[in-house]
């Protein structure tokens, strides 16, 4: 496990030894010092379709992300968290389970976690936890499966009808209530919230295009200018600057919900009684590999994500982990944390409890879209050929070396650190490591 302050950029894997296992016995100590009286209350912020490059915390766009970036300077920020799949459902059902998609099973074609998942919701609420759940992605709809275990689960989306965003602002304002409501008291709290701004289309509210300084063209953009790059295959470099104007916009929006919500923490005098951890469920393509949105792939732009973990009682402020982790590591990582019973039968491990220097193979997956195709793309643009995308993908992260393979057979060797675009495939060149790596491929996706 690397972990290290954020005192200047280091690269992955060079912290050291000593100033490691300093922190983790600082970290063992400090274990045993949340407050008896109260367990540790647990909030998930989900910033659903948000890339890694997306936020100060990774190094782009400070600016942009004030709040974000002073939750990450608070606790910890993964440098290098990864989603196990590029789009909404899957990725929850890991997130709530700590398996990956293949194993949870809701995934395309299905959409439905199986009430026999032991979700996280469910095991906090049976350890006292009073727990809630506010949605604004449609996706996760009350019978989802996703709503397990929460014993208040409300659609916001449903309600934002006519809202200038996609319900972020209601969000913020049940989230604001049900702090009030549960200040001063002695159950402890598992408060769930999915803000679904960054999602196409892009449309943040006016107050924040006049912050950020969009242009007219930008302004002026549609789903359906970002859905035609995927059927064109293409996009103009004034298109892709516009794209990511608007993305970043809404990214900015995002951040002024997130600082909201800390600060109803505070007011509520419930911040650092909190394990408060933002995360984003997958990211985004903005007309990079000539695709936009977040499907028919699994590109680091869809994988790659921002995570950051604040919570003073356990985790210094300003700790950085650079080993690859994953959100299967999510609920395994809340139980350890909360001194809880480890849930059996999961494949994500504790991120503050692995030994040094762990290097981890991490698997990734997209089950074969044959009805987002034909429903919807082959129904709006019946003109296209979709056919190159009706296939299923999977991947390993192996060190630098990551595998693609799709369910045609067709495989993709990127070597990340010296091409972190993945522009070159290296599968024709390097057999001995696509060998190695399909066998662990093989292994991790239960064949």
């Amino acid at each position: 496990m690397h972990l290290h302050e954020n005192d200047g950029p280091r690269t992955r894997g060079t912290s050291s030894r000593q100033w490691q296992a300093g922190l983790r016995l600082l970290l063992l100590i400090l274990a045993g010092c949340s407050s008896p009286q109260r367990p540790p209350n647990v909030v998930i912020l989900v910033l659903d379709t948000v890339r890694a490059d997306a936020i100060g915390a990774s190094g782009v766009g400070g600016s942009l992300t004030p709040n974000l970036d002073r939750i990450a300077s608070e606790g910890m920020v993964f440098s290098h968290a990864y989603s196990p799949a590029p789009w909404t459902v899957p990725a929850h059902g890991s997130l709530f389970t700590g398996q990956y998609p293949h194993r949870h099973g809701a995934i395309h074609g299905r959409y439905v976690l199986d009430a026999s998942e032991v979700t996280l919701a469910e095991i906090l609420r049976d350890h006292g936890y009073r727990t809630a759940g506010f949605t604004c992605n449609g996706w996760l709809h009350a019978q989802s499966g996703m709503e397990q275990g929460f014993q208040t689960y409300q659609e916001v989306y449903k309600d934002a009808r006519g809202e200038p965003d996609k319900g972020g602002r209601l969000a913020t304002e049940r989230v604001q209530r049900f702090l009030k409501e549960r200040a001063g008291t002695t159950e402890p709290f598992f408060l769930f919230v999915n803000y679904f701004e960054a999602h196409l289309p892009y449309r943040p509210p006016p107050a924040v295009q006049a912050r950020v300084g969009l242009t007219p063209a930008a302004r002026a953009r549609s789903i359906e200018d970002a859905e035609q790059v995927v059927v064109r295959g293409s996009i103009s470099d004034p298109e892709q600057a516009d794209g990511r104007a608007l993305y970043l916009a809404e990214v900015a929006y995002l951040d002024d919900q997130v600082g909201a919500v800390r600060t109803a923490l505070e007011d509520a005098g419930l911040l650092d009684e909190t394990l408060l951890i933002v995360l984003a469920d997958h990211g985004e393509l903005l007309g990079e590999h000539g695709l936009t949105g977040h499907e028919f792939a699994l590109f680091e732009e869809l994988l790659h994500i921002p995570m950051l973990m604040r919570f003073p009682a356990k985790i210094a402020a300003g700790t950085v982990m650079s080993d690859p982790v994953c959100t299967i590591d999510v609920m395994p990582t809340i139980l350890d944390l909360l001194h809880l019973p480890p849930s059996s039968d999961v494949a994500g491990v504790s991120v503050v409890s692995r030994p040094p220097d762990t290097d981890r193979d991490l698997l990734a997956e997209y089950a074969r879209p044959q009805k987002l195709i034909h429903d919807y793309w082959g129904r709006k643009y019946p003109e296209a050929s979709l056919e190159r995308f009706d296939v299923g993908l999977e991947c390993v992260r192996a060190g630098s070396l990551k595998l693609i393979r799709s369910s045609r057979g067709a495989i993709q060797l990127f070597d990340l650190d010296a091409d972190p675009r993945e522009q070159q495939d290296l599968a024709a060149t390097r057999s001995e490591e696509v060998a190695r790596l399909t066998t662990q491929l093989d292994r991790l996706s239960g064949r």
